[in-house]
């Protein structure tokens, strides 16, 4: 089994421009061990002054998964800094799988599949102190009936300092559901939650790696189940007027054609408000696609997958599973 690392795509793919992946050089900047964990299941963060932050889910001793840093040196060397192991007791998290997001204040905020009050996951913040960062958890997922468990999100993260997610939607688990959540802060440290909508197989069944800001404000976000076919969608939430949110199935993965992808993974906008992701599955060699819902100004149209310009996208989060 080779060991798992860390890599990055020095030549940088941006929209437009008229690369072919595979003539790209890679450079390794970090092999993972016993010591620092493996397994990662999500991108990378980075904060202005260029450093890297990311998870994952698997340490020798404590099985529980890690938040780290990877710092720029001189000489092109990078510095791995380990911020956080979770324990797996004593209410803390374990298995992170989303990757970390950053407030204006230079705090992380990510979540985990397990641990907790509950043992059914958590959202914990890390915060600059003293030249390192402290950990707290400030949500503990109570897998009731409208909350739901295991959040497998990289938090959006409004002006406000509102954090918001998506909670799995358990089908096989006595068919509960999970919700798309907002937690917002409060006066002396304290964090309240509001449940925005709840997932009740439509748009989807299964994970979900969170959502993201549109155009306009609205929530987007890809279940990597549920749809008309069963193998995914993309959907957007907006506010309802007068309170509550409504959701609308832009599109359903595994359509009748042998190019399709399913089972997407995660999305993100250009600056024309056009919106692109990446699916695990499907395509011409069922190894996965790269797709645009294309916006019209006013709004996202339908789905055009394997478009030229999906050559030059960068690789969006799971891109293991993605071809370009």
């Amino acid at each position: 089994m080779k060991t798992p690392f860390l890599w990055i795509v020095s030549l940088m793919c941006t929209i437009g421009m008229p690369v072919v992946c595979a003539a790209q050089a890679e450079q390794i900047l970090h092999y993972f061990g016993s010591k620092d964990g493996s397994e990662s299941c999500a991108g990378l963060s980075w904060d202005t002054a260029g450093n890297l932050y990311g998870t994952n889910g698997i340490h020798e001793t404590k099985s529980a998964g890690n938040v780290f840093e990877l710092s720029p040196q001189p000489g092109g060397l990078w510095k791995y800094s380990l911020l956080h192991s979770f324990a797996a007791f004593d209410g803390d998290g374990s298995l992170p799988c989303g990757a970390v997001s950053f407030d204006g204040a230079g705090n992380l905020y990510g979540t985990t599949l397990g641990g907790g009050v509950y043992n059914h996951g958590t959202v914990y913040q890390l915060f600059p102190s003293g030249g390192r960062y402290k950990y707290k958890i400030i949500w503990s997922f109570s897998g009731t009936n409208h909350e739901g468990e295991q959040s497998y999100s990289t938090p959006a993260i409004d002006a406000a300092g509102n954090l918001y997610g998506v909670t799995w939607v358990q089908a096989l688990e006595g068919g509960r559901p999970g919700s798309v959540w907002e937690l917002s802060p409060q006066a002396g440290g304290s964090w309240s939650e509001t449940i925005l909508y709840t997932l009740r197989g439509k748009p989807g069944v299964g994970k979900t790696q969170g959502v993201v800001f549109g155009p306009g404000g609205n929530l987007f976000g890809a279940s990597f189940e549920g749809g008309v076919n069963g193998e995914g969608t993309v959907f957007e939430l907006s506010p309802k007027a007068g309170g509550g949110w409504r959701t609308t199935v832009l599109y359903s993965f595994g359509q009748a054609s042998s190019t399709d992808g399913s089972f997407p993974e995660g999305i993100t906008f250009d600056s024309q408000g056009n919106l692109f992701g990446t699916t695990s599955a499907g395509g011409t060699h069922n190894f996965g696609i790269l797709y645009e819902l294309p916006s019209n100004g006013n709004g996202i149209l339908g789905a055009r997958s394997n478009h030229p310009q999906f050559r030059s996208l960068p690789r969006w989060s799971r891109a293991r599973h993605s071809r370009c």
